[in-house]
């Protein structure tokens, strides 16, 4: 008996082994990932949107079965691969075999039936990360980072996966309105789809039109492939969430390439891309079909484009700079908000390249070429035909419920009593108080957006919203004085440029910020979509930070690190927590 026992526990130890992922295949994984991360970001966010066909209203047991069947042949095909010498499968093998089949049969019949399939998702998610995470790290230590962040990343996808899966397009947007109607982002998509041509009349008649018309164009693109594929209709609009999914994914894939582009490793990596990936906002954005997510994927795509070129000054790397800052300003105009901060790198570039100056002249008339027409040619339309200023912003009426002019400016920037934070959700009035600090609304925005509150949380559950926000007020402190710290800290030259251009994006957007919410006061002026790119600057600041307080043997810095990452590992938790409670109530 023991003999029989020991051969099974010797079969599986083998099937184990058998399983085990090779360093060279590793490499081989790794290195397809680095080479085509976009690629494989948008064929996983269509894969398992069903290229956006259904949500969790229109699933049904026939689609998750044929998921199961997919599984299922993967699951034979390993099998198959698994016979002896002899012919003969090991007990070890059968066994893993079966196992596996009745765990995927029983969570599919689970998931079928189940009214928490965002619970579910979350679950089951996190365990094929975790699987995964610890198989990998079996391996050479010299992948750690990279399984840790590939981890880390998932995780994130999990996520904003299942609040996208469980949120429809009405569901916490900012100015989309409807489909079927004539306003809002939903109205302007509808009618380039409809019409197969630009508004051709004066767009700030309707609301939204204004705007560039880059993501709209995409998305009745996006309408009509899901249409000609026999797509219903509402479910084709549906669909567009599986867009604005891959374009946050695009976004964090970014930030890690700006990360590494500074040469960071080990937790001054891990601590700001695993914060970036939880990132609360982002996972609100994941499911907005405004011009959002993607004007975010081409400001932070523009940010790294401009630091590569400053790195490697071809023509190459300035046309790509060039693409990124003209289709962002496509499709949102305040994309050239980073532009005084390319300008200055731009002008430290010439006077350091003083013998190739014609050469970098000529790259930069290149850039304006490109960027220039990509980016100007709808506001100059609009001055030529309508005769609309560039800087353009439709206002609500002072008798709106979001007015909150009757406050000084200064009142407005310098009150900070505590009592606009004792509710750390976004207030509106009603029984309570209107919003109108714009520093407080802003991190209450990035956290909660303007639709989640109390009633998303159990009541034996309220500590975790309230710690996340105070946990994330922490690290915006932080952030802040990071980024002063590593900007004149001593270091080369090129560095240093970086780091001034990160700072001068910072500020330009920031101040924008404050300026826009002064001109126009009202509530959903201060909302932090418009000043996202800061919060992922304020990550690689942390970084930075981290990094440099790593390179120290002083006890304080090493307590610095400490406490980061334990701050950041309650940030990255507690946020997991409060969209797991958002998605799981449905919309």
């Amino acid at each position: 008996m023991n003999k029989k026992k020991g051969g099974l526990l010797l079969s599986l130890r083998k099937d184990m082994n058998r399983r085990a992922i090779s360093d060279r295949r590793l490499e081989a994984i790794f290195r397809t990932l680095s080479r085509h991360p976009y690629i494989v970001a948008a064929f996983i966010c269509l894969a398992l949107t069903g290229f956006g066909s259904y949500s969790y209203k229109f699933l049904n047991g026939v689609i998750v079965c044929g998921v199961f069947m997919i599984i299922e042949f993967f699951y034979l095909r390993r099998f198959l691969k698994q016979l002896d010498d002899s012919g003969k499968h090991t007990a070890g093998s059968v066994l893993t075999f079966a196992g596996k089949t009745l765990l995927t049969l029983a969570a599919v019949n689970y998931f079928v039936h189940t009214q928490y399939k965002a619970a579910f998702i979350c679950f089951a998610g996190l365990c094929v990360v975790l699987v995964m995470y610890v198989a990998l790290l079996n391996n050479d230590k010299k992948f750690h980072d990279r399984v840790t962040c590939l981890a880390l990343a998932g995780a994130g996808f999990v996520l904003r996966y299942s609040y996208v899966f469980m949120s429809d397009i009405y569901t916490r947007q900012n100015d989309v309105w409807y489909f079927g109607g004539e306003g809002g982002h939903a109205g302007y998509i509808e009618y380039i789809y409809n019409n197969n041509a630009l508004p051709n009349f004066d767009p700030t008649t309707l609301w939204q039109y204004y705007h560039p018309p880059l993501h709209h164009i995409i998305c009745a693109v996006w309408l009509k492939f899901c249409a000609s594929v026999g797509i219903e209709y509402y479910m084709a609009c549906e669909a567009i969430q599986a867009l604005t999914l891959f374009y946050v994914c695009a976004v964090t894939i970014t930030v890690y390439k700006i990360l590494r582009l500074f040469d960071l490793k080990g937790k001054a990596l891990t601590i700001p891309f695993g914060m970036c990936c939880m990132y609360p906002y982002l996972v609100l954005m994941s499911g907005g079909i405004n011009n959002d997510p993607l004007m975010l994927c081409f400001t932070v795509g523009a940010i790294y484009c401009v630091l590569k070129w400053y790195r490697e000054q071809t023509a190459k790397n300035i046309v790509k700079a060039a693409l990124c800052i003209g289709l962002g300003m496509m499709t949102k105009i305040s994309v050239g908000l980073i532009a005084p901060a390319v300008a200055i790198l731009f002008f430290v570039a010439l006077v350091q390249n003083r013998k190739h100056m014609a050469n970098r002249l000529g790259q930069m008339c290149l850039f304006g070429v490109v960027c220039c027409p990509l980016g100007l040619w709808w506001s100059v339309r609009n001055y030529l035909c309508f005769g609309i200023k560039p800087n353009y912003v439709p206002s609500l009426s002072n008798a709106d419920v979001q007015y909150i002019g009757d406050l000084t400016a200064k009142h407005r920037l310098t009150d900070f009593s505590f009592s606009q934070i004792k509710i750390v959700f976004e207030q509106w009035g009603g029984e309570s108080y209107k919003e109108y600090n714009p520093t407080i609304a802003m991190l209450k925005n990035s956290i909660f957006g303007e639709g989640i509150n109390e009633t998303f949380f159990p009541e034996n559950a309220m500590l975790v919203p309230y710690a996340l926000f105070w946990i994330a007020l922490v690290l915006a402190v932080i952030a802040f004085i990071a980024m002063l710290i590593v900007l004149f800290v001593k270091t080369d030259n090129a560095r240093f440029t970086e780091k001034l251009m990160l700072t001068v994006v910072y500020a330009t957007i920031l101040g924008n910020y404050y300026n826009f919410c002064i001109r126009y006061p009202f509530i959903c002026t201060m909302n932090f979509r418009y000043i996202i790119p800061c919060m992922l600057i304020g990550l690689i600041n942390i970084g930075l930070f981290t990094d440099l307080c790593n390179r120290s043997e002083k006890a304080p810095c090493k307590a610095i690190v400490s406490t980061l990452s334990y701050l950041s590992s309650a940030f990255i938790v507690l946020s997991y927590i409060t969209y797991f409670f958002v998605a799981s109530t449905n919309g």
